[in-house]
């Protein structure tokens, strides 16, 4: 050691110190230095601190004896806390109704004095002296750990548990997020599971606006590492770093989604507790099939993010909704779409803007999806109606109509089911044309109509009523023309 090469021929006096450090200091000081010793874990787990004194005399004497030295009277004790012995109070009958068993109190008290504890007994009140040593005898129920240990636990006879049985069941939300593990899995998606927390330049590399609430994110007191000292509140920055950690390692064809809480405060510091709300995020990118010489080289695009979000609304009874332009921080403000039922969005879906590609160092077009369970919950039925197959053939009408570019399909979809009358059961568009044909700024948009009643079997005439109407109306209110 250092010290014993500095000793002398001429070394007259030798000072021994003993300290006890501060344990929450030693852990946190050899966390952040990356310094782990026998010393630091010992300081940690703490020592006794009461006897240090005691610790010091027999070293000296040690010394003495082995004729090394004349120990010098007197010692400097620097003290600022003094630590106390912990004293618990306690019955016999609590001891035996903890581990069920029944100990005499003379018993208990003969095994406590045996492991150098001082016991004091009023009556069926035992109070002991916790032993300085013993930091890890805080309460009873350490208390009951030693009597138990020493009694013997072969002694302690096996009991059944009883209590009142509760029904168990998940709740709905879980059922309806259980629901949406299996469709998304289903169609060829992989769950991920990312950790819980995440780091302000996350939030920057998505382009999360800075007076977002999103940015109002919980700091942790001890966090695991410094790449993560902040709570999530939003899922996407843990879905787009697993993109990249895949494509790093030539996984280049993905599929991902992750079922998880974030967090978000009302305010901070928190003065209570924060919202916990459960979100279902999805990522795709890559080609949409695998590699096969059965399979065309397509990349996945917008339409197959909305695909998917579409069919898991579908799947779980959402229907009647709404798909409309929208925007959102993370995605190109041209290529977003929000799904809209009764005033709740129930999701947006559309491609990775191109700031957030360049910050996460992506050269590939990425689209996501983001869901809030509770909406889901909200809007989802979870017994579907069924049913009966028709007893009546359909009719089915072919309907073109050369529109401005600028009105959108979903427009066009209600402006049909608003006129089409009660016999109309379908609308499907199946074409979409701008070329010579169509004026500049216009587009024809080609849908099948198809009409059926539930009594009867229909006749040309009864639809052509109402195809008329449908093509009046759409003049009339959207300046649409019929193409022939």
């Amino acid at each position: 050691m250092d010290w014993l090469q500095k000793l002398r021929e001429s070394t007259k006096t030798v000072l021994l110190e003993a300290a006890a450090f501060n344990g929450a200091n030693i852990r946190r000081t050899s966390r952040v230095l990356g310094l782990r010793s026998e010393a630091s874990g010992r300081f940690e787990r703490g020592v006794d601190v009461a006897n240090i004194v005691r610790a010091l005399d027999r070293a000296a004497k040690l010394l003495e004896d082995m004729g090394a030295c004349t120990v010098c009277p007197g010692i400097v004790d620097q003290y600022p806390t003094v630590v106390l012995p912990r004293q618990i109070s306690f019955t016999a009958k609590q001891v035996n109704s903890f581990l069920g068993t029944e100990v005499p109190q003379a018993t208990m008290v003969d095994i406590l004095r045996r492991l150098e504890f001082d016991v004091d007994v009023h009556g069926e009140k035992i109070t002991v002296t916790v032993p300085t040593w013993r930091a890890d005898v805080v309460g009873p129920a350490d208390i009951c750990e030693e009597v138990a240990r020493i009694f013997g636990y072969d002694k302690i006879p096996s009991t059944t548990p009883s209590g009142d049985i509760v029904y168990g069941g998940q709740s709905s939300l879980q059922n309806v997020i259980d629901r949406t593990r299996t469709i998304l899995a289903g169609i060829g998606f992989t769950e991920t599971i990312s950790y819980s927390f995440t780091h302000p330049a996350v939030l920057d590399k998505l382009n999360v606006p800075p007076d977002s609430s999103l940015r109002t994110a919980i700091p942790l007191l001890n966090p695991i590492t410094d790449d993560f000292p902040l709570l999530r509140t939003t899922l996407l920055g843990g879905l787009m770093e697993t993109i990249v950690r895949n494509l790093s390692r030539k996984n280049e064809d993905m599929k991902l989604f992750e079922v998880g809480a974030v967090y978000r405060p009302e305010q901070l510091p928190l003065k209570d507790f924060p919202q916990e709300p459960l979100m279902v995020c999805g990522v795709l990118t890559g080609r949409r099939h695998e590699v096969a010489w059965n399979q065309a080289k397509e990349f996945v695009d917008f339409y197959d993010a909305k695909g998917a979000v579409e069919t898991l609304l579908t799947s779980i009874g959402i229907s009647g909704y709404k798909v409309e332009q929208g925007t959102h921080y993370a995605l190109h403000p041209g290529k977003t779409a929000v799904f809209v039922k009764d005033g709740d969005r129930l999701a947006v879906v559309g491609e990775a803007h191109p700031r957030v590609l360049d910050a996460f160092g992506l050269n590939r077009p990425v689209y996501l999806f983001e869901i809030t369970a509770e909406i889901l919950l909200k809007h989802a039925v979870p017994i579907p109606a069924y049913q009966p197959l028709p007893r009546f053939p359909a009719i089915v009408r072919d309907l073109a109509v050369v529109l401005a570019s600028d009105i959108s399909v979903d427009r066009v979809t209600r402006a049909i089911w608003e006129s089409g009358g009660p016999l109309l059961a379908d609308v499907k568009l199946f074409d979409v044309y701008t070329g010579e044909q169509v004026p500049k700024g216009s587009r024809s948009l080609a849908f099948s109509l198809t009409f059926r009643a539930g009594d009867r079997t229909l006749t040309d005439s009864e639809v052509e009523v109402y195809y008329k109407e449908i093509v009046l109306y759409l003049e009339r209110t959207l300046d649409a023309k019929l193409r022939l």
